[in-house]
């Protein structure tokens, strides 16, 4: 048997999770893995049984809001998650907490302060600062989700992509970030 998974979250993160429940399953996983938004973008175009089993991981605001493309299910042990961090969906089952962070190099900071988002659009920073693609990362997505929220505005986001510089990969912002 092969249980297919969908995964917009790097394999070394996942990776031990599944190998432990193909041993106590003994069942072979298939990862298919890219950004949420191509995830589903390719589940839509398959036939639904050519479908695979799990979609494990991605941004919540954009799998649930197709909700005819999964099925409902209640993890036996969601009870012993904090209540906080248990999802009362059930087409949703939390297992990883994956905070959204702003990451600043020290060394290039100086005395601009850096604490939020508004923070990097100091016209000292402009082209200094990075994020990665939205449009193939969960990262870049959930940035820019991030922005739109605090005002409700699209224009934030396009103000803040106009003034940084957006990568392919969302490991390339770490190294870059580094240099």
């Amino acid at each position: 048997d092969v249980l297919t998974v969908y995964s917009p979250y790097p394999t070394h993160l996942i990776r031990p999770i599944l190998n432990e429940f193909e041993k106590q399953e003994n069942v072979k996983i298939e990862v298919k893995r890219d950004s949420t938004q191509v995830l589903l973008s390719r589940l839509h175009k398959e036939k639904r049984s050519d479908r695979g089993d799990i979609f494990m991981g991605g941004v919540l605001s954009e799998t649930i809001e197709h909700p005819e493309d999964f099925v409902p299910y209640q993890d036996r042990a969601a009870s012993q998650q904090l209540d906080d961090y248990r999802s009362t969906n059930k087409l949703v089952t939390s297992f990883i907490l994956m905070p959204t962070v702003i990451v600043v190099n020290k060394d290039l900071q100086g005395d601009i302060a850096i604490r939020g988002y508004k923070d990097l659009l100091q016209p000292a920073l402009k082209d200094r600062v990075v994020y990665s693609n939205p449009n193939t990362t969960t990262t870049g997505y959930q940035h820019m989700r991030a922005i739109y929220s605090m005002q409700q505005e699209v224009k934030d986001v396009h103000h803040f992509q106009n003034h940084a510089i957006q990568l392919p990969e969302t490991s390339q912002v770490i190294s870059r970030v580094a240099t």
